[in-house]
């Protein structure tokens, strides 16, 4: 089981032969049919929130490898080096920013895709804290955490803004795969298409899905969320619980109509917190509450931010302007923790109607 911090933000770009205007263009455009063509892929990490989490955490660097597998030999030389060095590197590094535990990322990382992309590719972020002075038979580089993105989703190359969990712990065997639940896999390619711009029909496992059927197979596939594997639920839980809220207090736009899964939302996370404190698996604090939901409730729990394209008129505006408002007053240190004591609370006559 991993514990995991806050999140890595990153951006995916990709095009051949310049498609996109913000790449250089690849390859021949004269439709000479000996010139080469290259797929690239760019990588923009953003930024990066360690504030509430480790006290180390102050110089912080990240280290960007395209993997093929899961060992260190894995590491594919496909990323491109500068003018001064080798033109392909297995790894390359993000700049340090200077005592900041939630530093800003400026680097783009240029990536030669492989002609043929697998399940196997991914792309894997490994942060450390540099220290400052060397200590006497020690490492500059302190390991922090990792986190990973698969390259491939529902057999389509990804590309588009990310928020990633970071785990805490050394990774696992075949943490790739441990991952692997159709069930969380659903459910977070449906909210995927609510907050990013795509095309339908969506490709969902052997489901395509149309986007007038988005509305209700998100609603199956919230309630079967507690469903799922326990091993993969534990790994993403805090992904999990975050759009479960977002969904929770926040109405959806799908097709121009306004969706709502509040009910929905809210009957899930209720579920799955009688599930985590009735496993026999997992390790209860001295108030007889799961560890798992306390640690999220304390260090990971934040009011949902509210979207910036929702309708800007009538009833939806309205609704919009006032969670805002209210969000604002809500945000004081004092108020919020009030909410997590009550959550708290509320997750313990959840686990024990009886108290």
């Amino acid at each position: 089981m991993l514990r995991e911090g806050r999140a890595i933000c990153c951006m995916l770009e990709a095009g051949a032969c310049g498609t996109m205007a913000r790449l250089a263009a690849v390859g021949g455009s004269d439709g000479d049919c000996r010139t080469p063509e290259r797929n690239l892929l760019y990588v923009y990490p953003q930024r990066l929130n360690f504030a509430d989490k480790l006290a180390s955490a102050q110089n912080i660097t990240i280290k960007i490898q395209f993997m093929c597998g899961e060992d260190a030999v894995n590491a594919m030389p496909v990323i491109f080096g500068k003018s001064s060095g080798p033109e392909f590197l297995q790894e390359v590094y993000a700049a340090i920013t200077y005592h900041n535990k939630s530093p800003d990322f400026y680097e783009e990382v240029k990536i030669k895709l492989p002609a043929q992309l697998t399940v196997n590719h991914y792309l894997l972020f490994t942060f450390y804290h540099i220290s400052c002075q060397q200590k006497q038979g020690g490492s500059v580089e302190t390991l922090l955490g990792y986190s990973w993105l698969p390259i491939l989703l529902n057999e389509r190359l990804q590309t588009g803004s990310y928020c990633l969990p970071v785990a805490l712990e050394k990774l696992p065997p075949n943490y790739m795969r441990s991952a692997e639940d159709n069930h969380l896999e659903k459910f977070f390619t449906l909210c995927h298409s609510l907050e990013s711009q795509v095309t339908f029909p969506i490709r969902v496992l052997d489901q395509k899905i149309s986007e007038t059927a988005l509305e209700h197979e998100l609603k199956l596939s919230i309630i079967c969320l507690n469903s799922s594997r326990l091993e993969p639920l534990v790994l993403f839980l805090h992904l999990v619980l975050d759009k479960l809220f977002q969904l929770s207090v926040q109405p959806m736009v799908i097709a121009g109509q306004t969706a709502n899964f509040s009910q929905f939302a809210f009957e899930s996370v209720v579920a799955v917190a009688n599930s985590l404190h009735n496993s026999k698996d997992l390790s209860k604090n001295q108030h007889g509450r799961n560890c798992l939901l306390a640690s999220y409730v304390h260090y990971i729990f934040r009011l949902p931010e509210p979207q910036r394209d929702m309708p800007k008129s009538g009833r939806d505006a309205l609704s919009v302007g006032l969670w805002r408002a209210g969000r604002r007053h809500l945000h004081s240190t004092a108020v919020e923790s009030k909410i997590k004591h009550a959550m708290l609370g509320a997750v313990a006559h959840i686990c024990n109607p009886s108290t």
